[in-house]
């Protein structure tokens, strides 16, 4: 999607069950300056992975907190890497801090959505590096090898 789009107005994605993310054009992650009207994602296929029962009733009773979830799904320092993943030309320096903390493993843990962060980047169409560059480079310093991720 667009970034510049502000507001999505209610039943946009009602019932779409083929829906399992929404990319924006420079972020992986939900905007959080976008407005969402009230039945927006109703029973959409990404809303099965969420806390929330899938169902119209409980989108009208909880819509707000759903939005909010959606929202900061990758907030929790979890998923930091998640984070690095998906965001805008994603920083080699800032993914491999990352990855030197938490290890290769942190590649294919998924988040509430069950999306990894070797996904988001494999899907970023931003990002200047691969995951087997990472790879390399993490392998190569853990060996005592200093090289350049360029």
């Amino acid at each position: 999607m667009a970034d510049t789009i502000i507001r999505i107005e209610e039943y946009a994605f009602i019932h779409c069950r083929s829906l399992t993310y929404i990319k924006w054009s420079t972020n992986l992650e939900f905007p959080q300056n976008v407005e969402l009207a009230h039945d927006v994602f109703t029973r959409a296929k990404f809303l099965d992975k969420s806390p929330f029962p899938n169902t119209r009733t409980s989108y009208e009773e909880n819509c707000q907190e759903i939005h909010a979830w959606m929202k900061n799904i990758n907030n929790h320092e979890d998923y930091a890497l998640h984070r690095a993943c998906s965001s805008y030309q994603p920083l080699k320096e800032v993914i491999m801090s990352i990855t030197e903390k938490k290890g290769l493993q942190a590649f294919k843990v998924k988040n509430e959505m069950g999306i990894t962060p070797s996904q988001y980047l494999k899907e970023n169409p931003y990002r200047d590096i691969k995951e087997k560059d990472i790879i390399e480079s993490y392998i190569m310093k853990m060996m005592g090898e200093n090289i350049d991720i360029e």
